[in-house]
């Protein structure tokens, strides 16, 4: 699974910085809904809600299995002959939307999350595994760690 890169700060540099480093095909849409509603404006009002929806979209497009889920769940409601069936895809596919976009900065969230924290808990077993066997803390200490990770794994999985 390939890395997810992180959530920038909660400024318009570190998002533009995000954009043009890891999904520079928002670029464009970013740079002129900036300019069209932000740059000249002489009112700060609008940029929340700016700073909102494309950290929303950064935080989707970053994490390229997830944004494709989204998609495939909004195709199909685009095809679904019945309305609740529809409807309900699109509600998940928003929940997912949703989701992503409360990433803090730094983090990953979603599927990124889980991969980051199975990462980490394999490099405790291996380290746990090296330790050579006894009465070390190192062992009791990398197998909690790994079995603390492994919880915090099924929780997020429940979430993802």
């Amino acid at each position: 699974m390939p890395k997810i890169p992180p959530m920038p700060e909660r400024t318009p540099k570190a998002l533009r910085a995000a954009i043009a480093a890891h999904t520079p095909k928002l670029l464009d849409g970013f740079d002129a809904h900036w300019r069209r509603d932000i740059a000249d404006a002489y009112d700060l009002a609008p940029v929340p809600a700016f700073m909102a929806r494309w950290r929303a979209e950064y935080a989707l497009a970053r994490d390229p299995g997830l944004e494709a889920k989204v998609h495939r769940l909004e195709d199909a409601a685009g095809r679904e002959p019945d309305y609740a069936r529809a409807k309900s895809l699109i509600e998940e596919a928003g929940r997912i939307r949703r989701e992503a976009a409360k990433a803090e900065p730094g983090g990953v969230g979603g599927a990124g999350l889980i991969a980051e924290l199975e990462a980490e808990r394999d490099r405790q077993l291996e380290a746990a595994r090296r330790t050579p066997a006894g009465p070390d803390e190192c062992v009791v200490h990398h197998s909690s760690a790994a079995a603390t990770l492994d919880t915090a794994i099924r929780i997020a999985t429940a979430y993802a």
